[in-house]
Parts: structure tokens; sequence; C-alpha cells
């Protein structure tokens, strides 16, 4: 047996990175696989933060109606006509637990704002 030359060395080192390679890609595709939980809850401080439902769209519409919410840049706010399209939707992306939709309910009043 020789002493290792410069192309034993370098076959050391590229099985080595190969090895190490391998596992990255298997340790991200077991983190990728992980989905995170998301389910329903309600918020309480200042106002309540309650999960949004079929049952709200009346008063979604309400909440809008006072113009207001409709000239919004920051949010979403859907029309009268289009409310429970918006709704179907984010109830739909919870499903899929892409989102987590509420309502907003001033605690003061019970009032849905938002």
């Amino acid at each position: 047996m020789g002493i290792p030359g410069d192309e034993d060395q370098k076959r050391l080192r590229t099985n080595h990175l190969t090895m190490f390679r391998r596992r990255a890609a298997r340790l991200e595709r077991r983190h990728l696989q992980r989905k995170m939980e998301i389910s329903p809850l309600t918020l309480e401080g200042q106002h309540v933060l309650e999960p949004m439902s079929p049952a709200h769209e009346e008063s979604l519409i309400a909440a809008a109606g006072d113009g207001e919410f409709w000239n919004s840049t920051v949010t979403i706010v859907p029309s009268q006509a289009t409310m429970a399209a918006y709704i179907a939707s984010a109830l739909d992306a919870q499903a899929r637990e892409r989102e987590l939709p509420f309502v907003i309910i001033r605690k003061s009043s019970g009032q849905q704002v938002a």
C-alpha cells in the first residue's frame, strides 16, 4: 500500500461532500413534508377575532356599509354581491391550511366591525 496521493484525497473529499449533500437533501425533504397545523380559534383583547363562517355574511356587509372599507388599500373588501364568494374562498383556503380568516367584533358592543 502506498501513501495516498492527490487523486485519493480528491476522491475522499468528493465522497464526503456527496454524503453531506444527500443527507442535507433528505433533511430538507423531511422538513418540507411537515405541515403547519392551522385550526380556528377565537382571540380576545380590545376586540374579538372570531373565526369567519358563512353566518357572518350579513354582518360583514353591514360592517362595510359605511363606504369606508370599500376604499381601503390595506385589505380586500368585497362588495355586497361578492361577499358570499369571498367567504367561500377564505374558508376553502382555510380547509387547505393556507389561511385562517377572522371577523373582528368590537368587544364593548358585540358589534361585528370587520
